[in-house]
């Protein structure tokens, strides 16, 4: 149907457009030969939409961040569809800081800030950013795109304040570094903004940075049967065995008034902490929403891989979550949420996903309503698929394919009896290009007289309307009739 959307990856070579001008910056850190990294990370990247990027009247609207760790170095890169940005892409080098916890997380404060947290195996670093309707309402950041919108990220490590940079230590300097495998961070309206590391030995370490200069709150949450808390000793022996109750993926949010950490561990246990009380509020044996084809039961030496994403848009008593779970004989997604009744913590199950056969989860993402993944073929043979489910309501929670536009190629071929600018122009505008609801869009965007009553692309194919203005809209054929 007309108006249905259309996608298309951003491959790993676009940050290599010759076009961005990077901005590089070396981060220091605290890395030294004698430090124990463990894991190192290896490529990663993820992104960012603003709360408001599809809302037609907003600053964000078609405006994304965009992240890659690559070689050692950080890239972040801001691009929107509608305009250019100015000073959108920023370079991070890592060499110094040591290997990046592989996740980036990116949040809006409001209209005031954006924030992006990130961490290496000894240090968190948060960058506080002005949030694009900010930049808009200030003159003074206006000016520093010199007649081009500014990008947020224009403004980082840039003096006269506008934006903030922090970079702490996860431990204290009495204590040995430990290695760290899952990083999750949260950064409320008004607080500290919490980090929580995971650690291979079966502990939390969680850090918290106020927006002051008041100095950093560190502490640790372990299970107390487990073994004497790290930060009353410096550790002599380090064992590098994983013990069962250890935290493989780690996430953190405000819920009912708290900031709490939940840990997915390996003993497929969730576990539910308040950083305010420092203690363990639930405990949930996964077992109990793991369908098997077989009555044998799972155990954790089956799991492969155990990831935990949280929905972006959880209110304050009620989080929506999902679990992937890749055992030695299928690929599950579960589908949680933890709410607050009368005090008290339930966790509830949505819904559940299996994997398509012959393909490997490469990454997924949940939403209050909707669950997207990218998977690839086993063989490399096949393109990237991409899945959607809504699992609200009664809905079936079925996967259904996302339709994927093809890579542009990035040639074109100019035939010799054709001027250069009509050969680029067909190029741009060649049937299939645009859906009809784009090309309407379009069109409200740069201000055509619509005819009166005009509201979608079906008005605009019915109406009567002269013939320079059809010869205007029908020039571009949308991708569906």
């Amino acid at each position: 149907m007309d108006g249905l959307a259309y996608f298309r990856e951003t491959a790993a070579t676009y940050f290599s457009n010759i076009s961005f001008n990077w901005k590089d910056i070396r981060v220091r850190g605290l890395r030294s030969s004698s430090i124990e990294f463990g894991r190192q990370c290896g490529p990663c990247a993820g992104g960012f939409h603003y709360r408001d990027s599809a809302l037609l009247s907003s600053t964000c609207r078609n405006r994304v961040i965009l992240w890659r760790y690559y070689d050692l170095k950080l890239e972040l890169l801001e691009v929107s569809l509608d305009i250019s940005l100015a000073c959108n892409a920023l370079r991070l080098d890592m060499a110094d800081a040591g290997p990046l916890v592989p996740e980036v997380c990116i949040q809006e404060l409001g209209q005031n800030h954006v924030v992006v947290m990130f961490a290496t195996a000894t240090t968190v670093h948060r960058l506080v950013l002005p949030h694009p309707e900010a930049v808009l309402k200030d003159p003074a950041m206006l000016s520093v795109g010199e007649g081009v919108q500014p990008s947020i990220l224009a403004f980082a490590f840039q003096e006269g304040g506008m934006a903030e940079f922090s970079m702490v230590s996860i431990f204290p300097s009495t204590v040995l570094p430990i290695p760290v495998t899952s990083c999750g961070a949260w950064a409320p309206e008004a607080g500290p903004t919490t980090f929580a590391l995971a650690s291979p030995q079966g502990a939390i370490y969680v850090v918290q940075l106020p927006r002051s200069n008041a100095p950093p709150t560190r502490f640790e949450l372990r299970e107390t049967s487990i073994v004497k808390k790290i930060w009353s000793y410096v550790p002599t022996i380090r064992s590098t065995g994983f013990v069962e109750e250890c935290p493989v993926s780690v996430s953190v949010h405000s819920f009912a008034g708290e900031t709490v950490v939940m840990a997915l561990c390996r003993d497929l246990k969730l576990r539910l902490w308040s950083c305010q009380q420092k203690e363990c509020l639930m405990v949930h044996n996964l077992m109990e929403h793991i369908s098997m084809a077989t009555e044998e039961k799972l155990s954790d030496k089956e799991v492969n891989c155990l990831v935990l994403k949280k929905a972006p848009d959880g209110i304050s008593t009620s989080l929506r979550f999902g679990i992937h779970l890749l055992t030695t004989s299928r690929t599950q997604i579960l589908m949680l949420q933890l709410i607050l009744v009368q005090n008290k913590l339930i966790l509830n199950h949505l819904a559940e996903f299996s994997g398509p056969s012959n393909y490997s989860m490469v990454d997924f993402q949940p939403t209050n309503c909707e669950v997207w993944s990218v998977w690839t073929d086993s063989t490399g043979a096949a393109d990237n698929l991409v899945l959607h489910a809504v699992y609200e309501g009664d809905h079936s929670c079925s996967w259904q394919r996302v339709p994927l536009l093809p890579d542009p190629s990035p040639d074109v071929l100019v035939p010799p009896y054709k001027e250069l600018m009509e050969a680029y122009l067909d190029e741009i505008f060649k049937p299939g290009g645009f859906s009809g609801l784009v090309i309407f869009k379009a069109l409200e965007l740069m201000g055509g007289p619509l005819p009166k009553g005009t509201q979608s692309w079906e008005d605009l194919k019915r109406g009567n309307h002269s013939q320079r203005c059809r010869r205007r809209w029908c020039d571009l054929q949308p991708l569906t009739s």
